[in-house]
């Protein structure tokens, strides 16, 4: 079991379904302008840092610090230009950031997670403006997730 498989399985069971793209910001950047209208809202997830702390008991605790962006494309005949910060607060920030928290809640179920802990306990949100190519806007995010021994983040 490896974080990237359980964050793509909780994306597909959120509503709406994210479609995931696990990638550095430039490959990501690339990927998004295959993805078509109907696959968004989409879950873009950075490679992920790893620190591992030595437990009293000996045993290694790892701590997942994860980073991405949950991202909304408007219609393609719907301009983003003119939209102001308001607007789009309401109609791409608010919802990304509501999608991210249903996400998170799933994800802290996970047999990945450190049962020793609470899972994730704060996530920091930035609202996102026209990001990559597309001009896509949401929210980026980032959380710690403690996972339990054993678990990975291989793709």
């Amino acid at each position: 079991m490896d974080l990237v498989s359980e964050l793509e399985k909780y994306a597909a069971l959120c509503t709406p379904r994210l479609t995931v793209v696990f990638a550095n910001i430039f490959e990501a950047n690339t990927l998004i302008d295959d993805i078509p209208q109907d696959q968004y809202p989409v879950l873009v997830v950075f490679p992920i840092v790893i620190e591992d702390t030595l437990k009293t008991s000996g045993a290694w605790g790892s701590l997942a610090s994860v980073t991405g962006f949950t991202l909304l494309k408007k219609q393609e005949e719907q301009t983003t230009d003119d939209l102001t910060v308001k607007e789009l607060e309401a109609s791409a920030v608010i919802p990304m950031r509501k999608l991210t928290r249903q996400l998170v809640g799933k994800l802290n179920t996970s047999d990945l997670v450190d049962k020793e802990t609470r899972g994730v306990t704060t996530v920091n949100y930035t609202p996102a403006y026209g990001e990559m190519d597309q001009h896509l806007h949401g929210t980026a995010w980032n959380f710690d997730i403690p996972l339990n021994e054993g678990s990975t983040c291989q793709v």
